[in-house]
């Protein structure tokens, strides 16, 4: 077989454009936002409570939102009931991103003792597995001193990762991590991992090969939580209070990171907490009486007797970074020895201890009341143990089954990054207590965001129920059922290289790749991911008359997936995303499998790059498009063809010799048009199956979109098997995009 034109191979296989440990420094700002133009929408995820149990039956009417002091109109107003299974406003149930709840699974690295975080483990699975929604997505982090705030998973619905990333605790050398810029998922893995590791030891569950040999899981584990947890043990109280301060600048920094997700989000922060006397201080001594009498100050140790104050502003401003987010910290914990939780009154208590209301000396010095003051400082709850969690949330997975998602278009909004706070009242319902998050940031240039928020942007974006953004985007996935093997799955990707382009300035135009694909579960079965960097100098007069065309492959198995496909211009922030159903066949022994009704480019017209050569190499399969002669060629995505032609085709599958073939013209909507002109061509070889070549009259056709369908039917038995290839019929004088011919 011919190898791959060099001129066709990848202009550039950049390496991962987005970090995959959080920085300081990188300020947030939340994906409310959608389209490139200056009209932004702003969607204000809203909980009506009443008596602990949420309230159904609002309508738009009921509610009043004002941007400020000034009152917005309601242009956008959708419901989702998860226990009732409900979501209004969509399609097909769509949940809204702004609705699907976030938890993010903290454990504290630093002020846990290492048996306490590896028994925790198993409450924070017991929690997601059995407690959250399926819509519901989760995100894994750690902090420590020497790291801070780590993100091991990104927020995601496939539990599979979720309780890898909990089981390993970012120990990526234990898990074969994959090469994930987005860090959604980290392994393939089947069945339970966690208790898998807990009992056996972790395999080598790498794609690369079958387990290479157990490891002691638990004793390597515990082993890396002791070294990092050995930095705990100083007793030097202005070492200590240095180390609350940084951690408070740091989670300060993740609660403005996480206002790139939408919706609101709920921290369960796992942790014996910090000595709360380094705020609130001790009790004086008879020894340091005597000395503040005498008026030796210097020596009276006043910050040991009242705290320190400064570190009191560093923590209330890390508690005003997560409220401003729509973070709600839920604290943990996890050394703690009975099975209950603060009541109302100690949370009022704290709350009001730590704004200046009341005695913040009254709570004490324990790592329990520094959990408490986070809990009351951003309106969440405190556990004081990790059994029975998923009890202990319940009322809080009760109220927040409801969500009222209300949508705004504020005029005239400076694209500044500004912070706008925000009021949501209620008409006419005495006694309903709303939740909402208090602002919303404006929007900001793409350039000006951090690694961090673009990647958690990105994995939310990718999340989506449904099609977004701006950029023309089209996709092709076809799979080939391999005998004992997953199905290779060619996935072709065409951009419009106008919408591409767009207004950005930049010399080199860097474009971003992502598909992913997940079964019914939600579990993430592949992927891949490219970055390009193209010089538009060179690639500008080809982008504009066709666009970019990208190849690459998954592996699947047999079953129904969701395709999720999102390409961005790194530079202008454009982007678009495609979710489409993909059925995987399996190989069949006899009877038709036809897999694709493929239309060939007829000529190099469109900038196209096929995956990289390491990708290739995971699969010993040739390059599945060619022609007769081997000459490789790439399907035209969405053809437009000219009416009054002859167009060629190529169908591909599995024992498709002696079979009958025909066709009908549907329209764009399903609805027959009538029988479609086909003339069968000659029977090529190809290397998973058969290829027939098919020619196809578009005469009688008007201008429009249609969907071409062609049934392969084995005479003997009557087993049919079906392909569809949408088309456009061009009107005269159109220009000619995407094989027109």
């Amino acid at each position: 077989m011919k190898p791959w034109p060099r001129s066709l191979r990848p202009a550039a296989a950049a390496g991962s454009l987005l970090a995959l440990v959080m920085a300081a420094g990188a300020a947030g700002q939340g994906q409310i936002f959608t389209g490139r133009s200056d009209v932004v929408e702003v969607e204000v995820p809203v909980y009506a409570v009443k008596n602990g149990r949420p309230v159904r039956g609002l309508t738009a009417a009921d509610f009043e939102i004002y941007d400020g002091k000034k009152k917005q109109r309601i242009t956008g107003f959708e419901v989702v009931d998860l226990e009732l299974g409900v979501g209004t406003g969509r399609p097909g149930g769509e949940l809204p991103m702004a609705a699907r709840r976030h938890f993010l699974v903290l454990f504290d690295l630093a002020y846990s003792r290492p048996e306490s975080i590896l028994k925790a483990r198993t409450a924070a699975v017991d929690l997601v597995r059995n407690a959250l929604h399926p819509s519901d997505l989760v995100a894994v982090a750690t902090y420590s001193h020497s790291q801070g705030p780590r993100l091991v998973l990104s927020f995601t619905s496939d539990r599979n990762q979720v309780e890898t990333a909990i089981a390993s605790l970012g120990m990526h050398k234990l898990t074969g991590l994959q090469a994930d810029p987005l860090g959604i998922v980290l392994t393939r893995v089947e069945g339970n991992l966690l208790s898998r590791e807990i009992s056996q030891g972790v395999p080598d569950v790498s794609p690369s090969g079958p387990a290479s040999g157990d490891v002691d899981f638990e004793s390597e584990l515990q082993q890396y939580l002791e070294s990092i947890n050995q930095q705990r043990r100083r007793s030097d109280r202005r070492f200590d209070a240095s180390r609350v301060a940084a951690m408070s600048r740091s989670m300060s920094d993740l609660g403005a990171l996480l206002d790139a997700v939408e919706g609101r989000k709920h921290v369960v922060y796992l942790s014996e907490g910090f000595d709360s006397s380094l705020i609130s201080g001790e009790a004086k001594t008879d020894e340091e009486n005597r000395k503040i009498e005498t008026g030796q100050y210097w020596d009276a140790g006043l910050d040991q007797t009242f705290g320190d104050s400064s570190l009191a502003r560093d923590v209330e401003e890390m508690l005003e970074a997560f409220r401003r987010s729509d973070v709600v910290v839920h604290t943990v914990n996890v050394g703690g020895a009975a099975v209950v939780g603060a009541d109302t009154q100690e949370l009022e208590a704290a709350n009001l201890a730590f704004t200046g209301g009341g005695d913040l000396q009254s709570l004490g010095g324990s790592g329990r009341n520094s959990l408490l003051t986070i809990a009351a400082g951003t309106g969440g709850g405190f556990y004081d143990n990790f059994n029975d969690l998923q009890d202990a949330m319940g009322q809080l997975l009760s109220k927040t089954s409801v969500t009222y998602v209300l949508s705004f278009s504020p005029k005239n909004l400076a694209f500044d990054g500004a912070y706008h706070r925000l009021q949501v009242k209620l008409k006419g319902h005495p006694g309903v207590r709303l939740e909402h998050r208090p602002g919303y940031f404006a929007p900001k240039p793409a350039y000006q965001r951090g690694a961090l928020e673009r990647r958690l942007d990105t994995a939310e974006l990718l999340l989506s129920d449904r099609d977004r953004g701006s950029l023309e985007l089209s996709v092709l996935a076809t799979p080939f059922p391999v005998e004992g093997e997953p199905a290779y799955v060619p996935v072709v990707i065409e951009v419009g290289g106008t919408s591409l382009l767009g207004d950005y300035a930049g010399s080199v135009l860097r474009t971003e790749i992502f598909a992913y694909a997940n079964d019914a579960g939600g579990s993430f079965a592949d992927f891949f991911t490219q970055f390009l960097e193209l010089d538009v100098a060179k690639v500008e007069p080809l982008l504009a008359a066709s666009g970019l065309r990208f190849v690459g492959h998954l592996d699947l198995p047999p079953g129904d997936f969701t395709l999720r496909v999102l390409v961005r211009n790194s530079g202008s922030g454009d982007y678009a995303l495609r979710v489409r159903p993909l059925h995987v066949p399996a190989p069949l022994d006899d009877g038709p499998l036809l897999v694709a009704s493929l239309v060939p480019e007829a000529t190099d017209r469109w900038l196209t790059v096929r995956e990289g050569d390491s990708q290739v190499a995971e699969r010993d399969i040739p390059y599945v498009f060619t022609h007769g002669d081997e000459t490789p060629y790439a399907p035209i995505v969405r053809p437009r063809l000219r009416p009054g032609i002859e167009v060629p085709l190529y169908l591909l599958g599995r024992n498709l010799a002696g079979a009958e073939i025909d066709g009908r013209v549907l329209a764009a909507d399903g609805r027959p048009i009538g029988a479609a002109a086909l003339a069968l061509g000659e029977r090529l070889g190809h290397v998973l199956g058969d290829q027939l070549a098919v020619r196809f009259a578009t005469g009688g056709l008007t201008p429009g979109d249609y969907r071409l369908e062609i049934t392969a039917t084995d005479p003997a038995s009557g087993r049919r098997s079906s392909s569809v290839v949408a088309f456009a019929i061009e009107r005269p004088g159109d220009a000619a995009k995407g094989g027109a011919r």
